[in-house]
């Protein structure tokens, strides 16, 4: 279910099967307003109301690099906020292009200090079957 989008850059959605937020990155070249009321505003809002376990953010087709405000912004607010409402795992799913694949290799290592486990796979089906595992484990 769609929870809000950034047209041309982002959409936020939500997966009450494996309760995550998920991101579906388009383009990283979006404004930090922009960036801000989607995933601090609504998603954060969002994921505390449905008791969230995991954020998925899947960069597979993402064009660019976050400008570098946005990457200090993630890792010093958005982390943080994660870890305050209660997500566990942040899931990625790797960009394919080369230049994007370093840029979230870059704010993806600011997430051991929250205490947020970082899951690389290949697509979003395999974060799913990831989440449904844990699911398993700790059932």
């Amino acid at each position: 279910m769609q929870i809000t989008q950034v047209p041309n850059k982002l959409i936020v959605e939500w997966c009450e099967d494996v309760k995550a937020v998920k991101d579906r990155w388009l383009s990283f070249f979006i404004s930090l307003e922009e960036f801000s009321q989607a995933v601090m505003i609504t998603g954060v809002e969002y994921a505390r109301a449905h008791r969230a376990v995991a954020w998925i953010a899947d960069a597979s087709e993402a064009k660019g690099v976050f400008p570098q405000e946005i990457q200090d912004f993630i890792s010093q607010q958005v982390f943080k906020a994660f870890t305050d409402i209660g997500i566990k795992y942040f899931i990625s799913v790797q960009p394919k292009s080369a230049v994007s694949k370093l840029g979230v290799k870059r704010y993806e290592s600011e997430l051991g200090p929250h205490g947020i486990q970082l899951v690389e796979v290949a697509s979003v089906e395999g974060a799913f079957a990831f989440l449904r595992e844990q699911v398993k484990i700790a059932g």
